[in-house]
C-alpha cells in the first residue's frame, strides 16, 4: 500500500466516517484522542472492503533503534513490506501545536539514523489531521518549513467526501479548505 493510498482511503475514509467526532474532539480534548484514532484506522485497514494487516503495533521501535513509531503495519497482501506512521491530531483547536508536532515527526522520520533503519521495502511517513482552522495551519506550516512547504502531501475531507491527495506545490484555495478537515503527509521513504 502507498503512502499517500494509505492517507486518502484509510486516514481519509475514517475522518469522514467519524467527521462530526473528528471535528468536537480536535477543539475539545487535550489529548488522548490520537490512539483513538489510531485504534479507528486498524478497524479501517482490517475492514472486509480494506487491505488487512498481518500486523498492527502501536509504539512500535524502528528496526534497530530506540526511536519508536506511533505505530506501524504490515499489509496482509505485502508481508515483506511495513508502513511506518507518525500520527499527530489536532489538540483544543490548538493549529499551531499540531503543526509544530507535524515538523517535529518530519524531522524525525528524515533523521538519516531512521531512514537507514528501514528495510528496502518499508516506507515511514508523518500525517497531521487539522480539523479546525485548517487555512491558518497552512500558514504556519508555510512559514515554519518554506523552503519544503511544496513537498508536502494533502487531502481535504468533508462529511462526505475525501479528496485525491495533492502536494503544496499546488497549495489548495482558501475558500476550499473552509469547513473541511485538512490532512497532511509527509513521507521520507
Amino acid at each position: 500500500m502507498r503512502f499517500n493510498n494509505f492517507v486518502k482511503d484509510i486516514v481519509g475514509n475514517e475522518v469522514k466516517h467519524q467527521f462530526d467526532n473528528v471535528v468536537n474532539l480536535s477543539q475539545n480534548i487535550n489529548g488522548g484522542w490520537e490512539v483513538w484514532l489510531q485504534v479507528q484506522l486498524f478497524l479501517r485497514l482490517n475492514s472486509p472492503n480494506n487491505v488487512g494487516t498481518q500486523s498492527f503495533t502501536r509504539e512500535e521501535k524502528y528496526n534497530g533503534l530506540a526511536i519508536k513509531s506511533d505505530f506501524a503495519f504490515v499489509p496482509k497482501n505485502a508481508a515483506d513490506t511495513k508502513t511506518w506512521v507518525e500520527l499527530k491530531v489536532q489538540r483544543n483547536g490548538d493549529f499551531n501545536q499540531a503543526v509544530e508536532e507535524f515538523i517535529e515527526d518530519i524531522n524525525k522520520i528524515s533523521d538519516p539514523q531512521v531512514k537507514n533503519s528501514l528495510r528496502s521495502n518499508d516506507t515511514a511517513g508523518a500525517v497531521v489531521v487539522i480539523p479546525y482552522r485548517p487555512w491558518d495551519a497552512l500558514g504556519i506550516l508555510h512559514g515554519l518549513f518554506q523552503s519544503n512547504f511544496p513537498k508536502v502531501g494533502y487531502c481535504l475531507v468533508d462529511r462526505t467526501s475525501v479528496s485525491p491527495t495533492a502536494t503544496l506545490n499546488t497549495p489548495p484555495q482558501q475558500s476550499d479548505v473552509q469547513g473541511k478537515v485538512l490532512i497532511l503527509y509527509w513521507i521520507a521513504k
